[in-house]
């Protein structure tokens, strides 16, 4: 098993409501936690060269994105698979694609749903049993293609802090 880590950031702002919702992370479990400047220092320490693994990357990529630039940090180089389009290209019959969805239908449990280490259990599971299904799938470039690309994170370091970041309203639902 690889290593793991996970930790809980204080935002500096009071979480929405519908984020809490869908994450159950209340303003008083981050009060007096590290800022995102604070963790994601060891957070790139302990990624390396690694190659990342989301699904639906580009929703949480905008998020990073948006707080490397509030923290004026540059932001990984780490290339970026997406198992959406992987997802959508090996079950095109599954109607939703989401990773609730997809652990579902391919009877993978789900503990802690929205929650980064069992919802990174469960990518790892349905990323998994995806490539099983995937015999075109032998050599890296064929990963890649099936997973729509590799993506980058803007890495541009910001001259000054932006304060706007996606909107909540923007999270997938529960």
């Amino acid at each position: 098993k690889l290593s793991e880590h996970s930790w809980l950031i204080d935002p500096q702002i009071p979480i929405p409501a519908r984020a809490t919702a869908v994450h159950h992370i209340t303003d008083s479990m981050v009060k007096g936690k590290p800022h995102f400047a604070e963790a994601y220092k060891a957070f790139r320490t302990e990624l390396g060269s690694a190659v990342l693994l989301a699904h639906n990357a580009r929703f949480d990529m905008r998020f990073l994105d948006a707080e490397l630039q509030r923290n004026a940090l540059p932001g990984p180089h780490n290339p970026v698979l997406d198992t959406l389009p992987l997802a959508r290209k090996t079950l095109p019959e599954q109607k939703r694609h989401s990773l609730g969805q997809l652990a579902t239908g391919l009877k993978i449990p789900q503990e802690k749903a929205h929650r980064a280490l069992a919802d990174t259990d469960c990518l790892r599971q349905v990323f998994e049993r995806l490539l099983a299904q995937r015999k075109d799938v032998v050599r890296l470039s064929a990963l890649v293609d099936a997973c729509g690309g590799a993506k980058h994170f803007t890495g541009e370091q910001a001259t000054k802090p932006v304060v706007t970041a996606p909107k909540a309203d923007d999270a997938p639902s529960p």
